[in-house]
């Protein structure tokens, strides 16, 4: 999918959706990594239960001291099933990230400048979507002869000032930055 609004001059809003990608390998992907989530929490339930029951025997046996092995009370069993289910979340996470990522919104409002992708392409990790410029601000220069440098006060950063537009009814506030004389 590709926004009509991507096109070089078009607007974007803010959190717009501008490309999205085929989902069903990031879906696929999820489901296996959830179903691997449940195998691995069943999988550590048996473990605690077998090792709880190893306990239990050893404390019946009536033998002396502690077992020889940790093996015997299934204690690196218990560890590893532990980190299998950890490892199985850490997959489920990293699945629902990518399939989050199929799709790419505007990151802020702006104006297109130009678009890299066309429908049917593919798409890799840290491809170049679009250029898009923001309208939160922008940097207007003048161009000033030495007549109206004279008109302006001395020191101009800083100061607020209005802007209108010559071809029409736009008026916008804005702030000197900086100034250079050539």
């Amino acid at each position: 999918y590709l926004s009509d609004n991507l096109q070089p001059g078009r607007r974007i809003a803010a959190g717009e959706l501008l490309v999205s990608v085929a989902k069903s390998d990031y879906s696929v992907q999820l489901a296996e990594a959830q179903s691997h989530l449940a195998q691995a929490a069943l999988a550590l339930h048996q473990e605690e239960r077998e090792a709880q029951a190893a306990s239990d025997n050893w404390q019946r046996s009536g033998l002396p001291g502690e077992p020889p092995s940790p093996l015997a009370l299934r204690i690196p069993q218990l560890t590893a099933a532990r980190a299998q289910l950890a490892a199985a979340k850490s997959a489920v996470a990293h699945a629902e990230l990518q399939l989050t990522q199929t799709q790419i919104r505007a990151p802020y409002s702006g104006v297109v400048l130009n678009r890299r992708v066309a429908p049917g392409e593919s798409l890799f990790a840290g491809d170049p979507v679009v250029t898009l410029y923001s309208t939160a601000a922008v940097e207007v220069g003048l161009q000033l002869d030495a007549q109206q440098w004279h008109r302006l006060p001395e020191h101009i950063d800083g100061m607020t000032v209005s802007l209108r537009a010559t071809d029409g009814p736009g008026t916008w506030k804005a702030r000197v930055v900086r100034q250079a004389r050539q």
